[in-house]
């Protein structure tokens, strides 16, 4: 019973399986087929004339059928045979430049691929395009090379020749088939032996050029000298020095810091001597050695070693004083020291501007140079530096800075202001009494004073003031009048100052003095005053002969003069502290007023033997009453 059911739904499954099939394959039958798509395409391709060129195209389906353009794409020929998808041929020189595509075709159309093109290189003899070079002085030791190249199609072949006959016979040298050939130099005998390559392929042969090995005579260096070792001071500087046997050889020095595991080359250091500055204590065992080469080679000096050992500590003492300068007002002026101490000391600048009474330091003038500008009250500023380190400190010696006024007319014995041009009858002025110094028993002597006359050859002077002298060694201050060359006045006022005694008009430094000098119907009035001492001297003249021209007015810090066994000169000049005139003031003519109302010139001492100023006038106050004259000649 089960296999009678099962065998009708067996009969009946496959009936109807039978009838599907059969209604499929009509309506198969019925359907087109698909059309061929690309899927790879040929690619470019580049071969030597006589080469194998292999094309490849593939579509999803359809008969292949390759084609050829020679005319760069516009008419395009079947390839008889070529049906499959690879297209093999044979490069020439026919074909280069010729494109190639592939077609696949079926009952539903035809596909084509994009187009690959052939390029040929034809066949060429090799052409040599570099030649070996000759090396004129290889040393023994070393290898010499020699290269060249050439072109050719196909790829020539390179071998390479020597010539120890001078060309004579050449014979070949296993090269590896290397453009490049090395040579080792072992012998003198080398010299002068020639090289060349040859670059063969199907074509022909192509022969470089000759290239000829020199062999140096040159012998590599040696040491004749090596670095000794160096024992320095933290702080200061080490010296090595070497030589080698070749003067002309490179030196490089280098540093082992460890030892001489590992060394370091020197930047720059490639002289015979190696200077290594301001050295530490931390380099202290640091090695040293100097490497000498050639052409023919190089050698190493042995390695030196470098001991830093702690600096003794010195108390600063000076090695170079400083000079004194001298300059025209508005230049700069320089001074300078050398010290040596250890620590190394620190400088700082100090100026006095009253002799070296008193000193001031110069702020920011701590290097042992110190440059200024000074201007004319600067004249006679003294500057000392003093340098300092943790022991102590050393002081150079003071000096002084000359400041010429380029302005002012330079004489033997007077500075300060002179007014011209007009016929003066009356002059008048104010000082401060200086400070005189006294070094020694020599007497020397400075005046300060007003008067009228003096100037342009006139034969008198009417003047007064104050002397500040020294006398045996010891300061000697006071007050006088003259007439210089009136032969008629009285007291020898003619010849010499007249001074007034000291024990009715005492004079001390200090004291503020006023003077006048005037002549008013051929009398002249001479009048000294010392306002801190309270009192009052007035001188009366007449009949002056001869007649003063009353020129020239005058406001005048004076070296005084002197007569020696009858014979009149100038004394030594006394060395005082700076004059300051105030409320200076003359009558000229129809004029009162003060210098700046005249014509007006300053004047200004130099000593005669160095030109340096020894009393030199600054410049007038704006109001053109007052001025100050600073005194620099040396004290006696």
């Amino acid at each position: 019973m089960v296999q009678i059911l099962r065998w009708p739904r067996v009969i009946t499954l496959a009936a109807v399986a039978t009838s599907f099939v059969m209604n499929q394959s009509a309506a198969l039958a019925a359907r087109p087929a698909p059309r061929p798509v690309i899927t790879v395409n040929p690619a470019n391709q580049s071969a030597i004339a006589t080469a194998k060129v292999t094309f490849l195209a593939s579509a999803t389906t359809g008969q292949a059928q390759w084609l050829s353009s020679s005319d760069q794409g516009a008419t395009w020929t079947p390839i008889s045979g070529a049906t499959t998808k690879r297209l093999t041929l044979t490069a020439t020189n026919a074909l280069n430049g010729t494109e190639f595509e592939a077609s696949f075709t079926n009952s539903s159309g035809t596909a084509f691929t994009t187009s690959a093109t052939l390029t040929v290189q034809p066949l060429r003899a090799p052409v040599i395009t570099a030649n070996p070079t000759s090396d004129s002085a290889a040393p023994i030791g070393t290898v010499a090379t020699f290269s060249a190249a050439a072109t050719g199609t196909p790829a020539a072949r390179v071998s390479w020749y020597c010539s120890k006959d001078g060309g004579v016979t050449w014979l070949g040298i296993n090269s590896h088939g290397q453009t490049t050939l090395s040579v080792a130099v072992t012998s003198l005998k080398q010299d002068g032996y020639d090289y060349r390559a040859q670059f063969t392929n199907s074509q022909g042969t192509a022969t470089s050029s000759i290239a000829t090995l020199g062999v140096s005579h040159l012998l590599p260096p040696t040491v004749v000298d090596n670095p000794f070792n160096a024992t320095v001071v933290a702080g200061t500087s080490a010296s090595f020095s070497a030589s080698s046997s070749d003067p002309h050889a490179a030196i490089q020095w280098r540093t082992s810091a460890d030892h001489g595991a590992t060394w370091v080359a020197v930047a720059g250091a490639t002289s015979p001597t190696l200077t290594l500055p301001n050295v530490t204590l931390a380099m202290s065992g640091l090695l040293v050695e100097a490497v000498f080469s050639n052409a023919s080679g190089s050698v190493t000096s042995k390695a030196s070693s470098l001991f830093v050992t702690a600096p003794i500590p010195l108390f600063p003492t000076i090695a170079r004083q400083p000079t004194a300068q001298s300059v025209l007002n508005g230049q700069s002026a320089t001074f300078s020291a050398v010290a040596n101490g250890t620590p190394a000391p620190s400088a700082q600048w100090y100026v006095s501007t009253n002799k070296g009474s008193t000193w001031d330091l110069v702020v920011g003038a701590t290097s042992p140079s110190l440059t200024l500008t000074p201007s004319l009250l600067d004249n006679g500023n003294e500057y000392e530096v003093v340098f300092t380190n943790s022991l102590g400190e050393a002081t150079s010696n003071a000096v002084l800075l000359y400041v010429v006024n380029p302005l002012a007319t330079s004489d033997l014995n007077w500075s300060g202001y002179v007014a011209t041009g007009q016929t003066f009858s009356a002059v008048s002025g104010d000082w401060t009494v200086p400070t005189v110094t006294c070094a020694t028993t020599a007497m020397s002597s400075t005046s300060q004073w007003i008067g009228i006359d003096g100037v342009g050859g006139t034969p008198t002077v009417e003047q007064t003031g104050t002397s500040a002298r020294c006398v045996n060694g010891a300061p000697f201050y006071e007050a006088w009048w003259e007439m210089f060359g009136d032969y008629t006045a009285p007291d020898g006022s003619a010849y010499f100052d007249v001074g007034l005694p000291i024990a009715t008009y005492p004079v001390n430094a200090g004291d503020q003095m006023s003077a006048s000098v005037s002549t008013a119907d051929g009398t002249w009035t001479l009048t000294v005053s010392d306002l801190t001492q309270d009192w009052s001297y007035t001188k009366l003249v007449s009949g002056a002969s001869p007649v003063p021209s009353q020129s020239s007015a005058e406001w005048v810090v004076e070296r005084s003069g002197d007569t020696i066994a009858g014979v009149p000169g100038l004394a030594v000049m006394a060395s005082i502290s700076p004059v300051t005139f105030t409320n200076a003031d003359a009558t000229g003519g129809s004029i009162t007023g003060s210098i700046s109302a005249f014509t007006n010139q300053a004047w200004q001492v130099l000593d005669p033997a160095t030109a340096n100023p020894w009393a030199t006038p600054g410049t007038l106050s704006p109001d053109g009453t007052s001025f100050s004259v600073a005194v620099t000649c040396p004290i006696s």
